[in-house]
């Protein structure tokens, strides 16, 4: 069996996107369109004076700093810390850079809230599992005696907003889950960019429906 080349799998990657692209292109051309695809991925409660705030992890660009999305979720649980809504936020992600097995998003992330200003004693950073469903997981089993998860809030992106809470319904916990941004923005360049993400969540729901996850 002919194994293929990793250069005919960038240009068929390549072509994928050609292919696909100016159809994501069309629809963020219509905000109507891409709310009525967006809107079932996303659930935000009203936030409340919690034990924690848990900020879910993205992805990273660099050893120490956190994607766009990482970057909007740390700023999202900040603001809600200096509301004096949570005395401690806990940085949860164990997924690791290629570049450093050593360092987790999590990592990554605890430095960028130390950046915004949140003392090092008020950060708690949470990497032992991947996954979201396996990160929440570990996390109650780190702190199931010790925090009561229905006084807890997790920040996450509007996206990834509804896979979080039918993962904490699975669990059978009744944490708030709070959106750090809108998902539609006014601009059609900026609906471009976040449909990839939304194709990719719905996956990702799927994905994890047939797992079990939720």
């Amino acid at each position: 069996m002919t194994v293929p080349s990793r250069r005919s799998a960038v240009v068929r990657a390549a072509v994928f996107v050609l292919l696909v692209w100016p159809y994501f292109f069309l629809l963020a051309l219509i905000p109507e369109v891409t709310r009525l695809i967006a809107n079932p991925l996303i659930h935000s409660d009203s936030v409340a004076p919690s034990q924690a705030i848990v900020v879910l992890t993205s992805g990273t660009y660099s050893q120490r700093q956190p994607d766009i999305q990482g970057v909007t979720r740390a700023r999202k649980a900040f603001q809600l810390y200096e509301n004096g809504l949570a005395p401690i936020i806990i940085a949860l992600g164990g997924s690791r850079l290629p570049s450093d097995p050593k360092i987790s998003v999590a990592d990554s992330l605890g430095a960028e809230l130390m950046r915004l200003g949140l003392p090092s004693e008020s950060l708690i950073v949470s990497d032992d599992a991947s996954g979201t469903f396996h990160d929440i997981t570990s996390l109650l089993k780190q702190f199931e005696s010790t925090l009561d998860f229905d006084s807890v809030m997790f920040v996450t992106s509007a996206y990834h907003s509804k896979r979080t809470k039918l993962i904490l319904r699975k669990l059978n916990l009744h944490s708030k889950v709070i959106a750090a941004e809108s998902l539609v923005g006014p601009y059609w360049h900026q609906r471009l960019l976040v449909l990839p993400l939304i194709v990719r969540e719905y996956a990702a729901i799927l994905y994890s429906r047939i797992a079990g996850y939720i």
